[in-house]
Parts: structure tokens; C-alpha cells; sequence
């Protein structure tokens, strides 16, 4: 090789840490190598670095030679910046000399644990196999492949190393600029605005619009889509709760205040003289196609007819209404009531009766519209399809819940003909036998087991509605009927109540209409009003389906089925739709006279539970539906 060529190399080179590259050229026997950074007829000492104090070095004669030990160096020390092997060449020079290149800085990154020779592509391969695996990551956590080809850079330095196998070059990579986020702090003002709006949420309204909200009742934003929708109060546009804050909404005082546990013990203490030792099993159920809830309860002795009496609503029948009638109770509770075993029983008790193939026909038997029985059969069929979905699950254990609260805990007949054996021998016990503390102490517990799963249920549906997406389109529809049946089966259970107790006291009575109003006004108007609004705004029900921008168009699949058109929606939930649509077409009539009656009815007269009953059944259900068809 000439000699000219490897001496202006070396003038024209940069000083470099020689232990690394001499390191690299080691073989297994010692050999002698020229000093590239010193010309060969330069008779002047030679500058060596520190860390060349493991080499031997003759100055007697020129050119000046080393001695390599015998194995290289550690591979971490070959690979500190900015010795970062690329691509491997051939080089032209002998195995004594090495050429450098101007370093690049101390930008490159660290290949540690690459074996010092290898090839290594410019590119690297881990993040070129992350970013083709992984795709572009979006706020929301999902990917998305990337579109149209990448933008190719050109390099901005290139720094070349010999190593044992030849030539490595590395390039710089100009990273690409992150568009479409902040960089950067916001200013104090509007950090501090944020946080307030935080701290208060943003109204539904201008969160699903994506747009910044105010402050203030109502915001600024809906106070001025009040003045362009007359229709709409600002303060109906504008609501920042959420679903949870509704539950004491479902819970009105005057139904629950008998269920407390000192109003309990007080009828335990001031009418009975206390329970006797002897344990008696018995069943009990609100119905004869569920199966009984098991019991160990105890007999007491009784002080007066309090417990020995109670009033109850009969099922109505084909020729004759639902009548408020006295009836005898059997003096039968439970001594020590475990409430943490007793929920237990109660929620599989509960589980077991959505599970029954009857539960639609008994929960709606003696109602006068056939919509909700259709409703719960459909959503039902539903659930045992998807069965994952403890949305949905939980939403008919509420229901059963409510139905289960309405009703008389009964005796089944061999275990009222038990009691009846001990507490009255040789007669034959009455149909519809029942105790009026042991109806207490169940509903005590099962009152318990329904606040929770309210708040579940709420808590979950605005969790469902918030993702935005098809797979929740369904599970949230049917949600939402199932509330409509129990806010509308509550709202009657409300007047119900208020009515019969008017009835049966007169002038003495605790409560009046006006309760019940109330009650079913809040109940109209948040629950149900604010979740139908939502829902609809959420998938743009109501929208155009042809025109609308990318996240504006209109879905609406009850629409799309009447148009014989795909919904876009999994077999299953397609499968539930359509025949929602059925029931819609074939109760059409039905629906438009039921959404158009009011929560509370006055007819100029003494109003019975069977008037409240029938203008009550269905009708939620039934402007919930028609408001997908608003044409």
C-alpha cells in the first residue's frame, strides 16, 4: 500500500480513543501495527492517551509499533458513542491502518450487545418491526396502519469505522416532527381553567361535541343553543352529573323509610315478646315458576295483631282489577339476621329468576300492554347469546329486583303446610300464605342488594356510552329499555302506594299525590329524558345518514332495518335489532298511544292501582322507541 496515502490520512485524521479501535484489530497472536495519527519520518516523540498504558511501545526506531494483547476489550467499552457499528464494507487498507471520518457528535445511539464486526443496518430493525407491528398509535389507545408511502431523509453526516470484518458506517437520521399535539406548557390562565372545568366536568353537551366548555350553570356554549332551540331550556341542554348521581333518584324516602333497620327493630321490640328456640325451614318465592329462596327462620309470639295482620294488593284477574284487601299473618321471622348471608341468598335467588324461560310471562302477568313482556323476552334471548355482557346481565337483575319488591313473599305450599302443622293443627293454611316481618327482614336486605346494583348498572351504561363505538350500540339500547321498564314499573309503584295508603287511612293517611308527582316528575325527567337525549346525540340517531363529515354521520340501525339494510352491527346484536323492529311494526299503533300518556294521571275521581297500572305499563318503553322514528 503506499506509504504517502496512509501519512495525509493520518495528518488530515482526528485524534480518537486508540484502545477502542486497536482493540477491535486483536488476534489471537500479538502483531505490530503503525501508528496512524503520527507521520513515519517525524523523529519526535509520540502523544499517547491514558488509557494506552497496556500497550508496549519500541521508540528506538520509526515507525513506532505496539503490541495488542490477545483478546479484544470488554464489548460495552467497543460501543460507547460515537463507535456505533452500521453497515459492514470492505476495506482497501492493509490490517495495520484505519481511516476516521470527522465524529458525528454524540447523538448516535448505543448498540450495546451487538457483536463488534456485524453488519448492522442504518435502520434499525427493532423499531422498524415495532412501528410495522404496532402501526400508528392514536390518543385513544388504538392503531391505525399507516397511509401512503414514508418520506424519505437524506443523511446528515456519515462516520465510518474499521473493524475486524471490514468497514462500518453509520448515518444521522433526522427525526420527524410530531404534528397534531402540544408541545410545550400551557400558560398559567389557561392551565388553571382547565383544571376548574376538570374539577366540575364538562357538560355532556360540549363533551360530545369536543368542544371547550365554560363554567357556569348553564355554560356558555348551551346558553346560546337555548336561544336557537326554544324546545330546549338551557339548563336541559346543559348537565354535567353523571349517571351515579342519579341513584338517590330511584330511591324516593317516603317508599323506603318502612325498610330502615331501626323501624325493624322497633316492630320486633313493641309487638312481639321475642322469638322462640325452635328452627323451622321453610321456602319462599314471589312466584311459583322461580325457584324458592330456603330459609331458616323461628316462630314468635306475638303482642296484638300488628304482625298477625296485613293489607295487600291482589292480582288482578280477567273480570275483575287489582283490590286492596286485609289478610292473616303467620307469626314467622328470622332470629339474628345475617346480612351479609342473607344478600348472598337474596342475589342468587335473584339469579335464578332471570335465568327461568318464564321470567318475561310471570314479571309482566296482569299487565294490560304486551310491550314489555316482547321487550323482556327479546333482551333476554339476547344476554343468553352474548353472555358476556354483565351490562345487560345486570340490568335484568335489576329488573327482577324491582319486580321482586313490588310483590308478596309467599309460602310455597309444603312449607305452609308445615307451619300450619305446628302453629295451627287441623286446619288447612290459606292460599297466598305469608308473614309481614319476615317480608320485612327479606326486603331489608334485597333493598340493600338493590342500591348496589343501580349504581352498578348506571355507573356501567354511562362507561358503555362514553366509548362511542358499535360494539356498545347494543348493549346500551337495550339497557336503556330495560330502565324505561323499571323507572316506569317504579313511578307506578310510587302513586300505587300513595293511593291505597289514601284508601285505606282517609284523612289520616301519611302521604299524598304530591309525593308521588314529584317522585315521578324527577324520575321522568333525569333518568330517562337525560339517557335518551344522550343516547340519540351520542350516535347522531337523528342525523342525516347520506351527508356528514367524518364522525357525523347518523347511525341508527332500528332505521337502517327498516330500510332492509345492513347495520353494521355483529350477527348476534343484528339478530336482537330486527326483532325490536318486528315488535315495533306490529304494535306501531300501541307505541303512538302510549308514549303520549303522562307519568301521573288525575281523572276528576278517586283514582285506583289498576287506573295507575295500565296508563303506566309500557309507556317509557314505548317513547324510547318512537324516538328513533322521529318522522
Amino acid at each position: 500500500m503506499d506509504r504517502e496515502a496512509v501519512e495525509e490520512d493520518a495528518q488530515s485524521s482526528m485524534p480518537h480513543d486508540q484502545q477502542r479501535v486497536l482493540a477491535g484489530l486483536s488476534s489471537p497472536e500479538p502483531r505490530t501495527v503503525y501508528n496512524p495519527y503520527v507521520p513515519l519520518d517525524n523523529p519526535g516523540p509520540v502523544v499517547y492517551q491514558e488509557s494506552m498504558t497496556n500497550y508496549q511501545t519500541s521508540s528506538a526506531c520509526q515507525p513506532l509499533s505496539y503490541t495488542l494483547p490477545s483478546r479484544p476489550a470488554r464489548a460495552q467499552d467497543m460501543f460507547d458513542d460515537p463507535w456505533t457499528p452500521v453497515e459492514q464494507r470492505m476495506t482497501p487498507f492493509s490490517p495495520g491502518f484505519v481511516a476516521f471520518a470527522p465524529s458525528p457528535g454524540p447523538n448516535v445511539e448505543n448498540y450495546a450487545g451487538v457483536d463488534y464486526g456485524t453488519s448492522v443496518s442504518v435502520f434499525p430493525q427493532s423499531r422498524k418491526s415495532t412501528h410495522q407491528s404496532q402501526g400508528k398509535r392514536s390518543r385513544s389507545g388504538r392503531t391505525s396502519s399507516a397511509k401512503g408511502k414514508e418520506k424519505v431523509h437524506s443523511p446528515g453526516w456519515e462516520h465510518v469505522v474499521v473493524a475486524k470484518g471490514g468497514l462500518l458506517r453509520v448515518s444521522e437520521i433526522p427525526k420527524k416532527e410530531n404534528r397534531g399535539c402540544r408541545t410545550g406548557e400551557l400558560d398559567y390562565e389557561t392551565k388553571e381553567r382547565a383544571r376548574r372545568i376538570r374539577s366540575i366536568h364538562a357538560c355532556w353537551n360540549c363533551w360530545n361535541q369536543k368542544v371547550t366548555c365554560s363554567e357556569g350553570e348553564p355554560c356558555d356554549r348551551c346558553m346560546s343553543l337555548s336561544k336557537k332551540q326554544p324546545s330546549l331550556t338551557a339548563h336541559q341542554l346543559c348537565w354535567r352529573s353523571g349517571f351515579k348521581d342519579y341513584v338517590s333518584t330511584f330511591f324516593p324516602e317516603f317508599m323506603h323509610a318502612h325498610l330502615r333497620k331501626n323501624k325493624i327493630e322497633d316492630l320486633i321490640s313493641e309487638h312481639t315478646t321475642g322469638f322462640l328456640d325452635a328452627v323451622i325451614v321453610v321456602e319462599v318465592s314471589t312466584g311459583s315458576v322461580f325457584k324458592p329462596m330456603r330459609l331458616h327462620t323461628n316462630t314468635f309470639e306475638a303482642i296484638g295483631n300488628e304482625l298477625l295482620q296485613q293489607s295487600i294488593l291482589t292480582p288482578p284477574e280477567a273480570d275483575q282489577a287489582a283490590l286492596l284487601v286485609r289478610m292473616s299473618s303467620v307469626p314467622v321471622g328470622i332470629l339474628g339476621l345475617s346480612v351479609t348471608e342473607m344478600k348472598k341468598k337474596c342475589n342468587k335467588h335473584v339469579e335464578d329468576m332471570i335465568s327461568s324461560t318464564k321470567y318475561a310471562e310471570q314479571a309482566t302477568s296482569g299487565d294490560v300492554s304486551g310491550l314489555p313482556s316482547q321487550i323482556l323476552e327479546i333482551v333476554g334471548n339476547y344476554v343468553a347469546a352474548k353472555k358476556d355482557v354483565s351490562l345487560l346481565q345486570n340490568a335484568l337483575k335489576l329488573h327482577a329486583i324491582h319486580y321482586f319488591m313490588g310483590c308478596l313473599i309467599t309460602f310455597n305450599d309444603r312449607s305452609a303446610r308445615e307451619l300450619y302443622s305446628r302453629l295451627a293443627p287441623g286446619t288447612s293454611p290459606p292460599a297466598y300464605l305469608s308473614s309481614r316481618l319476615l317480608n320485612r327482614q327479606i326486603k331489608y336486605v334485597m333493598h340493600k342488594l338493590h342500591q348496589e346494583i343501580t349504581l352498578k348498572v348506571l355507573e356501567d351504561l354511562e362507561r358503555s356510552l362514553r366509548s362511542r363505538t358499535k360494539d356498545s350500540w347494543g348493549p346500551s339500547f337495550c339497557t336503556i329499555l330495560i330502565l324505561c321498564l323499571c323507572i316506569e314499573g317504579l313511578q307506578t309503584a310510587a302513586d300505587v302506594m300513595v293511593v291505597c295508603n289514601i284508601q285505606e287511612k282517609g284523612g289520616e293517611a301519611s302521604y299524598n299525590r304530591n309525593q308521588s308527582s314529584n317522585a315521578c316528575e324527577e324520575l321522568e325527567e333525569y333518568p330517562f329524558r337525560q339517557c335518551k337525549k344522550l343516547f340519540h346525540d351520542i350516535y347522531r340517531s337523528h342525523k342525516d345518514g347520506s351527508s356528514g363529515g367524518r364522525g357525523e354521520k347518523a347511525f341508527n340501525p332500528l332505521k337502517m332495518a327498516a330500510e332492509e339494510g345492513r347495520t353494521g352491527l355483529d350477527l348476534t346484536t343484528e339478530g336482537m335489532v330486527r326483532s325490536i323492529y318486528g315488535v315495533v311494526c306490529s304494535s306501531w299503533a300501541e307505541i303512538v298511544q302510549l308514549s303520549e300518556r303522562p307519568a301521573i294521571i288525575n281523572l276528576g275521581y278517586t283514582v285506583t292501582a289498576h287506573d295507575i297500572k295500565t296508563n303506566n305499563t309500557g309507556r317509557l318503553a314505548a317513547k324510547f322507541l318512537r324516538s328513533f322514528f322521529p318522522d
